[in-house]
């Protein structure tokens, strides 16, 4: 993973955290942001599947222990800018 900048942090316990932002990769005039979902289960972090036309995730809310609520922006098939919210189970 290149730069990764955190946009917020929400969790159940020590050993469920979540992680919400995005990546930058490439070179100063061709630079590529991506979102990233990350998860800490008490000893290392890992990656999350991301819907397809997500485009920035800003908010995580943990309701209970492997619950979080994401929330964000996608873009539609029309190139229109949208309000996303997902949720996942487990972790």
């Amino acid at each position: 993973m290149n730069d990764l900048s955190i946009n917020a942090i929400a969790g159940s316990s020590a050993s469920d955290i979540w992680a919400v932002g995005q990546t930058v990769t490439a070179g100063y005039h061709n630079r590529q942001f991506s979102s990233v979902i990350m998860h800490y289960n008490g000893s290392t972090w890992s990656t999350a599947p991301i819907p397809s036309g997500i485009s920035t995730l800003t908010g995580a809310a943990s309701l209970a222990a492997g619950h979080v609520w994401f929330t964000g922006d996608y873009v539609t098939s029309a190139d229109v800018t949208e309000p996303a919210v997902l949720s996942t189970s487990g972790g």
